[in-house]
């Protein structure tokens, strides 16, 4: 594992649902990528993301290079919000909250039939002080203690926990149906 970081590879499958994998799989690669996803209007010198992400400038100098061949930053290392950008940013979360445990520990508390995350992470919209909209359909009702998972994601975790999505408010459920499915099926079959 020579490399800094692996291209985007495509598909893979997790309790059968397929979800798109962001493999970078190095944490210094991560944390310069982060930066530009939780403060996109910001521009940053190679020394201040130097200080910030704690790596060495020539490898943010290479982690920049990268970023702009693949036109994610401008030349004055400020994010380009392109569509592209945007679904780069959403699945670097949804990845993340894979990679916390936070679905297994949701699975394990709460035995649901649905996890759909929503709002501004589903749009690639979200900043450093959005918090990650989570909705869950279950019958068990539990108050969940996610500090732990608020920690290591960086952001507060909205729950929102309904027996049947077809019960939730009308705004509400536009909002859930049009999020990104990370768990169960949805049936929102009018019978």
């Amino acid at each position: 594992m020579g490399n800094d970081y692996i291209q985007c590879k495509g598909l893979y499958t997790i309790n059968g649902t397929v979800v798109y994998k962001m493999a970078q799989i190095n944490q210094k690669w991560d944390k310069v990528l982060e930066l530009f996803f939780e403060y996109p209007n910001k521009s940053f010198s190679v020394r201040e993301i130097s200080k910030k992400a704690r790596i060495p400038s020539s490898s943010v100098h290479r982690y920049l290079q990268i970023l702009k061949k693949e036109n994610l930053i401008t030349a004055e290392n400020k994010a380009i919000i392109t569509l592209y950008f945007k679904f780069k940013k959403t699945f670097y979360i949804i990845d993340k909250i894979y990679n916390i445990g936070l679905l297994d520990f949701i699975n394990r508390e709460l035995n649901p039939s649905l996890v759909i995350v929503f709002g501004s992470v589903r749009k690639g919209e979200y900043e450093k002080e959005s918090d990650i909209d989570i909705f869950i359909e279950s019958s068990i009702d539990k108050k969940l203690n996610l500090e732990d998972y608020e920690r290591k994601i960086g952001h507060k975790i909205q729950i929102f926990v309904e027996k049947d999505i077809k019960k939730i408010q009308p705004n509400l459920f536009k909002n859930v149906i049009n999020g990104i499915k990370i768990e169960g099926y949805l049936d929102i079959s009018l019978k």
